[in-house]
Parts: C-alpha cells; sequence; structure tokens
C-alpha cells in the first residue's frame, strides 16, 4: 500500500509538469495522456487494495466478552471458520420451560425471579417472548427472559431456578400432603374437636412442595392431626401435644 501511494505521487507530479508544458506545446498530447492514464490506474490500484484490506476487518454485529481464541496469530481465515469466542453479557437472556397449564398466565413484559448457585440474592428478568407450541414429551412451552448485567456478574451459561408468579391467593389452606389420607370416597383429613377426633372428606387443590392445598371440606381455624394418624380413629378421645400454624401463602 506504501509503494503504491508513492508511486501515486510521482505519478501526479509527473503529470502537473506535463500539463504546464503542454500549454506552451512542449510535449505531445500523447505523451500527456499517457501519464494522466499511469495516474489513474495507480489510483484504481490503490482502491482496490483498500477494499481488500477492509475485508481483513472483521466487525461483530453487537457488543460482548471476547474469550478464547480458536486460531493462532497468522493462521488463513476461512468464511466459515471460528476466530474467537463473543458472548453478550448485557442484557443475558434467561431460558426456561414452563408447565402448559400456566400457558394463560405468562404474558409479555412479566417480571420473573431466578437464583443462580453461588449468590444469596435473586435476580430479576423480564419475560419478552413465548413459544407458540406445547412440546409433546414434556407437556411445556419454552419462554425467554431478558436480565441486564451491567456489572457482568453473571455469566452465559449458568444455571438458573426460575420463579413465575402465576397469581396469589392469600386465603388458601395449606396442610402437609401427609395429613391428607386416601379414601374409597376420595380424600380425608382428621380433626381435633372438643378432645375427641373427626373424620372430614376434603377437596385438594395445588401442591406447593410438601404441602397441598385444600379446597374444601376444612376451614381456616380447624386443627387438623398431621402425625399418628395411623393410630386414631373417628370418635377417639385426643390430646393436643403441639400446634403448628401453616398458614402461608400460596403462589
Amino acid at each position: 500500500m506504501n509503494k503504491l501511494q508513492v508511486q501515486e505521487r510521482m505519478a501526479l507530479r509527473e503529470e502537473e509538469r506535463a500539463s504546464e508544458l503542454r500549454k506552451i506545446d512542449a510535449i505531445p498530447q500523447d505523451e500527456f495522456e499517457r501519464l494522466e492514464n499511469n495516474r489513474a490506474q495507480i489510483q484504481a490500484e490503490i482502491e482496490v487494495t483498500q477494499v481488500q484490506l477492509k475485508k481483513t476487518s472483521i466487525k461483530a454485529p453487537f457488543s460482548g466478552l471476547v474469550g478464547l481464541r480458536n486460531m493462532s496469530l497468522g493462521a488463513y481465515v476461512g468464511p466459515s471458520q471460528s476466530i474467537v469466542e463473543l458472548q453478550q453479557t448485557n442484557p443475558l437472556k434467561l431460558e426456561f420451560d414452563i408447565p402448559e397449564k400456566y400457558m394463560r398466565e405468562v404474558s409479555m413484559g412479566q417480571k420473573v425471579s431466578f437464583e443462580i448457585v453461588g449468590f444469596e440474592k435473586p435476580f430479576e428478568a423480564t419475560i419478552y417472548a413465548t413459544s407458540t407450541d406445547i412440546s409433546p414429551t414434556t407437556r411445556s412451552f419454552k419462554v425467554r427472559a431478558r436480565c441486564p448485567n451491567p456489572n457482568g456478574m453473571l455469566k452465559p451459561g449458568n444455571f438458573a431456578k426460575v420463579e413465575v408468579i402465576t397469581g396469589t391467593n392469600s386465603h388458601a389452606i395449606m396442610l402437609p400432603s401427609d395429613a391428607v389420607v386416601p379414601v374409597i370416597d376420595g380424600q380425608k383429613v382428621f380433626l381435633a374437636k372438643s378432645g375427641k377426633v373427626e373424620e372430614r372428606l376434603v377437596t385438594t387443590g395445588a401442591r406447593e412442595g410438601i404441602m397441598i392445598e385444600i379446597v374444601s371440606g376444612i376451614n381456616a381455624n380447624d386443627t387438623v392431626i398431621v402425625s399418628g394418624l395411623l393410630a386414631i380413629a373417628a370418635g377417639m378421645p385426643i390430646e393436643i401435644g403441639e400446634i403448628v400454624d401453616y398458614s402461608i401463602h400460596l403462589n
């Protein structure tokens, strides 16, 4: 490139001198045109070289963090070869699956929280896309969310435990699932009423870990027996040893 630029400067000077000489007919017209063509040819070669140099510069369509290099210095790079790892780190995209029964409760712009191993506090992301179909094997659909990561604390590929709140019910009655006994007619629990055991058929709802929602059959202030169920029966006298409050919110 430097050689061509020197040749261009020399060709321009020769053309300028020839132009002055041509004014007084000191050189023939064809000699002047030869010098013009020589200068134009050199400039054309410079333009071709500049285009070729631009092709040696590779620019990514987005900003991110450069990782490990996949090629050594001086190696020839082909059109399909990977040179270096480049990953966008701010914002990060979070992808997770949600059971199909919650499809109507998920919407664009909804906030979700997630936990990463090694961090005490949870992070927050915003849903921006959902799949339009249900997986036939898992009966779930994919959801994608964006999470700001200005400090670079989160890394692409981190495993996240995601929590999506689809609704709240502050009046839900939750019991340990061991307190619910299956029977022919459905399910029942044992209550402590006036010092005696009482059976009550119940209807259950959603599960939350080891807890299960009681939709109907008991009231919020009822005392439910949760241990020693194999040794009791309806009408037996009972003494309450310890009362545990299982009041929680169902998400």
